[in-house]
């Protein structure tokens, strides 16, 4: 709708349903996330019946769920971007915060030496580890990691959109 409303050459409507599309877009994840978060156990149960893959996704719908807003306005305002005709930003700010990912989940698994076997549990790469309890702590780092990339993204986004030029792009189109 945004990218509809920069090719008609109506830059404020533009702007506004850029905005509500973000709150819209909060609100509707935040009501999920909370939902996630406080029923945990029974949503993990549906997909999956190892206790241990219950304990840790149980873990990552805690920390998850209350930041969800996080991931829509990250996701709202990358399709903002993208939909003014801007798609370079959204694709370097995804590279560069998902480059982070890497170097500080391998620091919060091996440099805090938790082993290989919870990074690889936590990414799906491998079955749940016997010692769990190990294992966790690798999966906390790399859901942390996660929240905190969220942030940036969603900070960066935020500041791109914000200083979007509505009036030139629908002049430029």
């Amino acid at each position: 709708a945004v990218g509809q409303c920069v090719g008609a050459g109506l830059p404020e409507r533009a702007r506004r349903l850029c905005w509500r599309t973000v709150f819209e877009s909060c609100v509707v994840a935040e009501v999920v996330g909370l939902f996630m978060a406080i029923v945990p156990a029974p949503l993990m149960a549906i997909v999956v019946e190892d206790a241990a893959a219950i304990e840790l996704g149980v873990l990552y719908l805690r920390c998850m769920g209350p930041v969800m807003f996080l991931v829509a306005i990250d996701m709202s305002l990358e399709g903002v971007l993208v939909g003014a005709g801007r798609t370079g930003l959204p694709m370097r700010i995804s590279l560069v915060m998902n480059g982070l990912r890497i170097p500080v989940c391998a620091f919060m698994v091996f440099g805090l030496d938790h082993g290989v076997e919870g990074s690889l549990f936590s990414v799906g790469l491998a079955q749940a580890p016997p010692y769990v309890d190990e294992a966790w702590f690798g999966f906390l780092g790399i859901t942390l990691t996660i929240i905190a990339s969220a942030i940036g993204k969603a900070i960066w986004a935020w500041a791109a959109v914000a200083r979007m030029d509505f009036e030139r792009l629908s002049k430029e189109r």
